[in-house]
């Protein structure tokens, strides 16, 4: 059942995604939400994805996860502040947001390539230790602490 309300989400995100880019006289703000339900669908791929092939949670997927999981919340946050605030272009300062996602990409270099072998990401999340254990924390508190800022 799980899988498909991910492959009805799925087919929705993409359909508004085109209804959003065909539209005339688009804003930046289109774009953000175009990117906002782009990874939406992602995350909706990995769910069906995982739910429907066994075993394919541990190593193909998981770059997915953190691509989803460092992005959400700085688009959102971005589309608020395109929306709302009337802001008209990237400022420099807003490049601060993608360092979660080099964190955790750069995380992933020990799931991939590293001496041991894990069944999931998650069993790599939860047995990660020292600097690498901070990072993906840092990594993993980053969308919901920007989400909550969304909020004020």
């Amino acid at each position: 059942m799980r899988e498909i309300v991910a492959l009805i989400g799925l087919t929705q995100s993409l359909f508004f995604i085109f209804l959003i880019l065909s539209k005339k006289d688009k804003e930046q703000k289109d774009y953000f939400l175009s990117f906002f339900l782009f990874i939406v669908a992602i995350e909706l791929l990995y769910r069906f994805l995982i739910n429907t092939i066994p075993g394919l949670e541990n190593k193909g997927l998981a770059i997915l996860y953190i691509f989803y999981w460092s992005t959400f919340g700085p688009v959102t946050l971005l589309y608020i502040r395109f929306t709302i605030k009337k802001q008209d272009k990237i400022r420099w300062a807003d490049i601060i947001y993608i360092i979660p996602l080099f964190i955790g990409l750069f995380c992933l270099k020990d799931f991939y390539f590293g001496n041991i072998k894990y069944n999931s990401f998650y069993e790599y999340f939860y047995s990660a230790t020292g600097l690498t254990q901070v990072a993906l924390y840092f990594w993993e508190s980053c969308s919901p602490i920007i989400l909550a800022y969304c909020l004020f």
